[in-house]
């Protein structure tokens, strides 16, 4: 509509000026879904590379758990065997003066 009301008010010379514009308009719908398209794949890329990080920073706190569990065991471990070096010595004592 809006095509045959320029058309016939400005005759040919506007006609190809028209259809050249057109033409140029056609482009940018092109390059519409064209954008939309990259933008729809950065969006992707976008919440794909956050699940990632979402996953490494999962398996990073259950490393960390695991660490400060084995820290803990060290540590019960070592006083173990701190308690039984105080343990034994006076055992070994006290078997020595019983004749």
């Amino acid at each position: 509509m809006i095509r045959a009301s320029i058309i016939t008010a400005t005759g040919t010379g506007t006609l190809l000026a028209f259809q050249l514009s057109s033409f140029h308009c056609g482009t940018r719908l092109l390059q519409a879904p064209s954008l939309k398209d990259d933008h729809g794949l950065a969006q992707w890329e976008l919440n794909s590379t956050r699940l990632k990080i979402k996953e490494c920073d999962s398996q990073i706190s259950s490393i960390l758990k695991e660490q400060q569990q084995l820290r803990n065991k060290i540590s019960e471990t070592n006083l173990e065997k701190g308690m039984e070096n105080e343990v034994l010595p006076n055992q070994t004592r006290m078997c020595r003066r019983v004749p």
